[in-house]
């Protein structure tokens, strides 16, 4: 916050000038709030602010290497302006130290102090210039609670290490500061030991784990931050400390322990693993995600015991985020291949919530063996459609559940050799004209994963869609074509370039969303053959297309499709080059 201030007197016989400037952090806003408007004066939040700096330590430039060091001030200094200081100014600065002793005597209320002078204020404004009495080092300033200070000054706790202080006497104070009443102090004081504090300093951590059960969650969200900084991976005392916190009465407590463990432990951790297994039970919700999550980070590969605890959490829990937490630690320490764990998430594919849907397609991929057949014959089970007697919001839940056992087959297959089991189940998806839309896009997604390049079957399926009705599928089935069709491939590129082409009434392209023509003119850059003049025709009139990005990416297809030194090609993208 910077406000500058101009002061008017003569001197001398001449006009002299001094502008000072303060840069105050957290200090003069709050406390100018406090200045009294006067009835008549006709002054306004301007005139209050300079009229509350006339109050403030007048030597700039004797005082601002103790402003900096002290964290009031950011910077003050000395220039020349059209006005000079007044008497009182002069006056009181030839005393006036802010290293000296005495202290914040009393705290700023903008009230005209008994002794000062008015000779140099402002006129009109009735508020003189006197000045505070000096401030002390900030490592010096007592805070009292109730005064208002203690969260005017919190926010330069964590600059107590450029001070006059020693570290180790700013960690003392910040140590203090912990137990005030103001909740911001305790925040900003929780903040800054963990940037000055030395790493496995008994004191500090053990007031850090204190405050992990402070009433106010940010202060025990930077305790956990804080405490992670000073201890070191793996400190036994801490851990032991952070394991009977487990059981305190408060939940919010046990849930900042419990991730303060994922995070302070190591990994294989017995002890801490143990503990927050016993917490899975817990009556909150947030303890036990909290438990989840840092199970996941500390759990050991194949441990038999916490695999068994986290299925029996997916199967007997009611919480979606609990249950994509237990899938998402089960990834991280089950092993592969392992028939209950892929059955419990094979489960999930059909939950009622997309998150938990979504949690167990990224894990499936994790816990299961690529190429798995058996499983492969599992989600192939799962992706066919239902009976058309279903209720409608049965028929949308079962959608949303083949959708997801569809998505997840391609990621669990490697390219499918000899078996066309999967491969025929996510091409009947795709031809099917009463099939869900959303199934028939995840299909096509999936069966460019496992088809090799050039597969006919998967091509006659896809050259269709690439003119659905659902722009999801047609977007899905163009990008499936460029990754699927061989270069050279006549009927894509006849197929893409006819999308190319106006349709309809005027020049209206047959494609008229601008994201689908880019994906088309990408693939048609990676399928045509090398100098076909149909493929050249249609990206040369993308180049004037009202979309920047579709006018780029038929530069690039260009240079992929047209032979070295085609004229009409060099031509064109001359002409589009100097048009910009």
């Amino acid at each position: 916050q910077s406000v500058c201030l101009d002061r008017e007197g003569e001197g001398e016989g001449k006009r002299q000038g001094e502008r000072t400037e303060f840069a105050m952090i957290d200090f003069l806003p709050q406390q100018l709030s406090h200045v009294p408007s006067r009835p008549g004066s006709g002054i306004g939040s301007r005139a209050l602010s300079s009229a509350a700096l006339r109050d403030l330590p007048s030597k700039a430039e004797g005082n601002s290497s103790q402003l900096l060091s002290s964290g009031q001030a950011l910077a003050c200094s000395g220039a020349s302006s059209r006005t000079t200081a007044s008497p009182g100014l002069r006056s009181s600065s030839s005393t006036a130290s802010l290293g000296g002793s005495g202290g914040f005597s009393r705290p700023y209320t903008g009230s005209r102090p008994s002794g000062g002078s008015s000779s140099g204020s402002r006129p009109g404004s009735a508020i003189g210039s006197s000045v505070l009495p000096p401030l002390p080092p900030l490592h010096q300033l007592q805070l009292k609670s109730n005064t208002g200070v203690n969260s005017l000054n919190a926010t330069s706790f964590s600059n107590l290490g450029s001070g006059g202080a020693t570290p180790s006497r700013n960690v003392a104070q910040l140590l203090e500061k912990l137990s005030d009443s103001d909740s911001k102090v305790r925040l900003e004081a929780t903040k800054a030991l963990g940037q000055l504090a030395k790493r496995s300093d008994a004191a500090v951590t053990a007031a850090l784990l204190g405050c992990l059960a402070d009433k106010n969650n940010l202060v025990r969200k930077y305790a956990m931050e804080s405490l992670v900084q000073v201890a070191e991976r793996g400190d036994a005392e801490i851990v032991a400390g952070l394991i009977r916190l487990l059981r305190h009465g408060s939940w919010f407590v046990r849930q900042a322990v419990a991730s303060a463990l994922g995070r302070i432990a190591s990994r294989g951790d017995g002890q801490s693993v143990e503990a927050l297994v016993s917490v899975l039970v817990d009556e909150r919700e947030e303890v036990v995600q909290a438990a989840l999550d840092s199970l996941g980070k500390l759990g050991r590969q194949g441990d038999v015991v916490l695999v068994d605890a986290l299925l029996e959490q997916l199967r007997r829990s009611d919480s979606w985020r609990a249950k994509c937490s237990a899938s998402q630690a089960l990834a991280q320490v089950a092993d592969r291949g392992v028939p209950q764990v892929t059955s419990a998430l094979l489960e999930n594919l059909s939950d009622s919530h997309e998150e938990v849907r979504q949690a167990a397609i990224s894990a499936l991929p994790q816990v299961a063996i690529i190429g798995d057949q058996q499983l492969a014959a599992a989600i192939i089970e799962r992706i066919k459609a239902p009976e058309t007697t279903q209720a409608s919001s049965t028929v949308v839940g079962d959608a949303n559940a083949r959708a997801a056992a569809a998505t997840v087959l391609g990621r669990v297959l490697g390219e499918t050799v000899g078996w066309r089991g999967p491969v025929e189940a996510l091409l009947g998806c795709i031809r099917s004209p009463s099939e869900c839309w959303l199934v028939r896009r995840v299909s096509i997604e999936s069966l460019v994963r496992i088809v090799p390049r050039g597969d006919s079957e998967a091509l006659d399926a896809l050259l269709p869609c690439i003119a659905d009705e659902d722009g999801g599928v047609r977007q899905a089935a163009v990008v499936a074509l460029g990754a699927v069709a061989k270069r050279g491939d006549r009927d894509a590129t006849r197929a893409l370039v006819r999308m190319l082409e106006p349709g309809g009434e005027g020049d209206t392209l047959q494609e008229r969303l601008p994201f689908l023509r880019l994906a088309m003119v990408v693939a048609l850059g990676q399928v045509a053959p090398i100098g076909n003049a149909a493929a050249i025709k249609a990206l040369l009139a993308r180049l004037d297309d009202a979309h920047a990005g579709v006018r780029d990416a038929a530069t690039e297809a260009l240079k992929s499709v047209s032979e070295k030194g085609d004229e009409a090609v060099v031509e064109a993208l001359l002409d589009d080059l100097l048009a910009e």
